[in-house]
């Protein structure tokens, strides 16, 4: 394979993480969202890129690595990473970790600091009693949303491919990358995916030292020792298209007897299943649905089938493995595994919601890993505490409920003065008491203008209650929360403008005039909502999760947290697959060029730390464009486990 050089010069921009409730982000991401769920399946482009390939053209069957190492019982290292393209600090330092020509890793687990070459070369690391080194993959696997928020040019641009440039510019031996769409990449119609990662041949694309290697939005390799690893396309819920079907079923006629499967898909269905396997969530039935078609295509000529499944989607790490092994003794080694690691750059997620008893995967049960856990309950219960600091992470959105409130009260003004007010409500709230106030309010609630902007106030509360529940929770139950939500915002926002109406008319009422003191009780009053409005919809979140497990996303999207990501090395050998799931508890902040790279005027802080804008040069030989200025310290998520291979007798063992 050939390589190409990098650009020697170009601008670094480092992007802040997704502000998921910044308004303007919000109405994009609903209006893509729509678009892509309408438009999406009607456009049929995974139909139009098989329909455009070349006739007879033989190079659309599977990647063969099967002939990998040069000689007999040579290790495949294989990297895997979901849901990248997030901000920087999180997306630069998981690739930082992965484009390392080997990591030391502890053992026991403990985290290990990685040390920060001194020049361009990399450090010979040697293995010891206690620590592993874990060489770099010759192919990472990317399993889904791979930029954020919505897929476009710009974005894949500037959140994917700069900070795995940035973390590895290049390599001798360049590596390959596969990479399979998630919802996020879904929401352009797979436009910016395909121009990315599905290019032919000599119009393939480079993402820092990684090449893309596909043509299509979903792939097949044939790895050593009797093992494939597949990637499907589920786009946005869809059918799987004909000819993605047609193509594993080509790709199936190629399995050997004994040979085992990897599956990767954009995203796991069991989280959300029963333990009784009495299913009746529509989108967890649609996806054993799907499920059972590999698992049939992946017996073919006697094969062992699908023993791993991969996915990301949900931001963090967790491992389930079938209760008993499919054959006639419980071989452990011979467990199928089901692992969900989604930290490669996007905002953490808890795992207090995880399932703790076995569920139903397709035809197999399977229970969670002791320790396979990460973010860990107590962690993750610890991260939605943070949930007190919503107004400071959100001011947008909180400035938006602030808005609202004043609307309200405005249409409170215009409608009538209440009886006994001199000039108007605020009048009325410094001369009388709250119960007084609020009596007067219910009054003018009949009148329709305010009758049908409280009712869309309390519907916008309820439905985003009701979207927050799991299949399995009460939809009343959470109504009724969203309803007491909208509730407690409008008359504690009234409350508030009537107690800031009092302390003002306490503290000036004797020096000014009346409609000085209304509008110093206006300004007044703006913080005071703010600050309120932030406050209950960040404790909204946090009780309608801890009581109803309602909006297990937007608990932890809302703090935008950086940290714990999750990544896995695979060793494929001629025993089977060994995973080693690789935890970061902290990304890095901080960050500086790499020894030899030049740095533009202005591109440098003062204390001498890349500015979130530098324009950068690099030297020959460059292998990565910065450093992270606290060495990253990954460590072991669990003990490292194995997936036995096929027997001597189903197969040659060589390479």
């Amino acid at each position: 394979m050939s390589y190409r050089a990098p650009p020697k010069a170009f601008t670094i921009r480092r992007q802040a993480p997704v502000s998921w409730f910044n308004i303007n982000q919000l109405a994009a991401t609903a209006a893509k969202t729509i678009a892509a769920t309408i438009v999406g399946p009607m456009s049929g482009r995974r139909e139009l890129m098989s329909a455009l390939d070349p006739p007879d053209d033989k190079r659309n069957g599977y990647i063969d690595l099967g002939g990998y190492g040069g000689k007999a019982g040579s290790p495949l290292w294989l990297d895997y990473l979901a849901d990248t393209g997030d901000g920087w600090n999180a997306t630069t330092s998981v690739a930082w970790l992965v484009g390392r020509d080997s990591l030391l890793i502890n053992r026991s687990g403990k985290p290990t600091p990685q040390p920060v070459p001194t020049g361009q070369g990399e450090l010979d690391l040697e293995e010891s009693d206690d620590n592993f080194v874990l060489p770099r993959g010759f192919m990472m696997i990317a399993g889904g949303d791979e930029v954020y928020p919505t897929a476009s040019t710009e974005n894949y641009q500037l959140r994917l491919v700069q900070p795995f440039m940035c973390a590895r510019y290049s390599q001798a031996s360049p590596r390959q990358i596969l990479a399979i769409p998630g919802n996020h990449d879904w929401y352009d119609g797979l436009t910016a995916f395909i121009r990315l990662f599905c290019q032919r041949w000599d119009a393939r694309r480079w993402i820092g030292a990684w090449r893309a290697q596909q043509w299509r939005s979903y792939f097949a390799v044939k790895l050593p020792y009797g093992w494939w690893m597949w990637g499907i396309d589920a786009a946005l819920g869809d059918d799987l298209d004909p000819p993605q079907i047609d193509y594993f079923r080509d790709v199936a006629k190629s399995l050997a007897k004994g040979d085992r499967v990897i599956l990767c898909v954009p995203a796991p269905h069991w989280p959300m299943g029963r333990s009784d396997g009495r299913n009746t969530a529509a989108t967890t039935r649609e996806m054993d649905d799907k499920l059972a078609i590999f698992q049939r295509l992946t017996t073919a000529n006697d094969a062992d089938g699908i023993k791993l499944i991969l996915t990301g989607d949900l931001h963090y790490y967790a491992h389930f493995q079938s209760i008993s092994a499919p054959g006639p003794t419980d071989d452990h080694e011979d467990r199928n595994h089901y692992v969900i690691c989604g930290g490669g750059g996007a905002f953490g997620l808890g795992t207090i919601c995880t399932p703790g008893q076995p569920v139903h995967v397709g035809s197999d049960r399977a229970e969670p890993v002791p320790g396979g856990l990460f973010p860990s309950r107590q962690d993750s219960v610890r991260l939605r505490r943070g949930l007190w600091r919503f107004p400071l992470r959100n001011p947008g959105f909180c400035g938006l409920l602030m808005a609202l409130q004043f609307i309200a009260l405005w249409l409170i003004s215009s409608l009538r003065p209440p009886q006994g007010a001199q000039s108007s409500w605020i009048d009325y709230a410094m001369s009388h008491s709250l119960g007084a106030f609020l009596w007067e309010v219910l009054k003018v609630l009949p009148y329709p203008s305010l009758l049908l902007g409280t009712a869309a106030f309390c519907a916008g509360f309820i439905g985003f209650a009701i979207s927050g529940c799991r299949q399995e929770g009460s939809r009343l139950m959470a109504g009724l929360a969203g309803a007491a939500h909208a509730f407690a915002q409008i008359a504690g926002s009234i409350s508030l403008v009537w107690l800031t109406s009092q302390v003002v008319q306490a503290a000036l009422g004797q020096s000014i005039n009346g409609f000085m003191l209304t509008m110093i009780t206006v300004i007044a009053s703006a913080p005071v909502l703010f600050v309120w409005c932030g406050l209950l919809f960040g404790l909204y979140l946090f009780a309608g999760h801890k009581f109803l497990k309602l909006h297990d996303q937007e608990v932890f999207s809302a703090q935008g947290i950086e940290d714990f990501k999750s990544f896995l090395k695979l060793r494929v050998d001629p025993e089977g697959i060994t995973i080693f799931p690789i935890g970061l508890t902290r990304v890095a902040r901080a960050w500086r060029p790499a020894p030899t790279v030049k740095v533009q005027p202005g591109g440098l802080t003062r204390s001498g730390l890349l500015a979130r804008t530098a324009a950068v040069e690099t030297p020959e030989g460059c292998v990565r464009v910065v450093d992270p200025v606290e060495e990253l310290a990954p460590h072991l998520i669990e003990a490292p486990f194995r997936i036995a291979g096929r027997s001597q007798s189903s197969g040659d063992q060589q390479a």
